[in-house]
């Protein structure tokens, strides 16, 4: 019993030392960074700004993260579930798991976006500021659908 004790905590730490240092493979065909502009409306509120900013970090990283996972295992995609291997469904697990982790902080953004109604930000902004802030969500939006399209056909 300690012996798999051992080994399944071998296993948990070298995943989440995988999952923590691994940056992603980096692949001279991935989309290029985004970048959001701060509106000039809203350039004078730091808090909006630090948002934006947050927001386009997360973004790119969100980006790399996406395109890291559909490179690293492209040739799984196309694979029924019930055809994949073990070490496929290892490796596939493995990637999953490094996604996931590594888009914590698009999690984080997307979700103090999707609250901003009840924020002190947004209830001191007047309607021109809230129509400036548009841009973030339109970013976000090009950039799931520069994703879409350039993986088109790979996963259905």
């Amino acid at each position: 019993m300690n012996t798999f004790k051992n080994i399944l905590s071998i296993i948990v730490v070298s995943t989440m030392v995988i999952a923590c240092n691994s940056g992603g493979t980096k692949n001279g065909d991935f989309l290029p960074p985004v970048k959001i502009e701060i509106p000039t409306e809203l350039a004078d509120n730091e808090d909006a700004v630090a948002l934006i900013e947050n927001s386009e970090k997360a973004l790119n990283e969100f980006s790399n993260n996406i395109e890291t996972l559909i490179v690293d295992n492209e040739d799984i995609w196309n694979k029924k579930s019930e055809d994949l291997s073990i070490m496929e469904q290892i490796t596939l697990a493995k990637s999953l798991g490094v996604f996931a982790v590594n888009s914590t902080e698009i999690a984080a953004v997307m979700e103090k976006l999707s609250d901003l109604e009840d924020t002190e930000l947004f209830k001191n902004l007047n309607d021109e500021q809230l129509k400036a802030f548009e841009s973030v969500r339109v970013v976000l939006e090009n950039r799931i659908n520069e994703i879409n399209a350039k993986y088109k056909g790979l996963i259905e």
